[in-house]
C-alpha cells in the first residue's frame, strides 16, 4: 500500500512539475507506462539523409518541371509605419512568458529563455 502512493505520488509530481511543456508531459507519460527511453543512435547516416533529401529534390522537380510557371500579380500589402517603444521589463516578461516549445522558432526556447537578461540588456542598448 505505501509502495503504490509513493508510486501515485512521484507520478502526479511529475505531471505537475511539467505543466505547459509537452515534451516533459510526454516523456513523464512514456514513464508511467512503463516504456524505455529511445537513447538509440539512427541507423541513417547524415550522409544518408542528405542523399534522400537530394533525390526528393530531385524528384519534385522532374514531376513539376512541365507545369507552366504561374504569373503573380502585385497586389497592394500593408505597410509598417508606425509602432509603440516597450520597456527593458516588458522585453524580459515577453521572453519570460513565452511557451517552453515552438515548432517554428529558428533557435530553441530554452536557449531564448536562458539569455532573457542579455537579451533585455541589448534591447537597452538599441533603444
Amino acid at each position: 500500500m505505501l509502495y503504490n502512493d509513493k508510486h501515485e505520488e512521484y507520478w502526479r509530481n511529475e505531471i505537475s512539475i511539467n505543466k505547459g511543456n509537452t515534451q516533459g508531459l510526454w516523456r513523464t507519460l512514456h514513464g508511467v507506462l512503463g516504456d524505455s527511453p529511445g537513447d538509440e543512435a539512427s541507423p541513417y547516416s547524415a550522409d544518408d539523409y542528405a542523399k534522400n533529401f537530394k533525390d526528393e529534390i530531385h524528384s519534385v522537380r522532374a514531376s513539376t518541371a512541365a507545369t507552366p510557371t504561374y504569373d503573380v500579380s502585385r497586389r497592394v500589402t500593408s505597410s509598417f509605419a508606425e509602432s509603440t517603444s516597450v520597456t527593458t521589463d516588458e522585453v524580459a516578461r515577453l521572453i519570460s512568458c513565452a511557451p517552453n516549445v515552438m515548432k517554428l522558432d529558428p533557435a530553441p526556447t530554452r536557449l531564448v529563455k536562458d539569455m532573457g537578461e542579455l537579451l533585455s540588456a541589448l534591447h537597452r542598448l538599441v533603444s
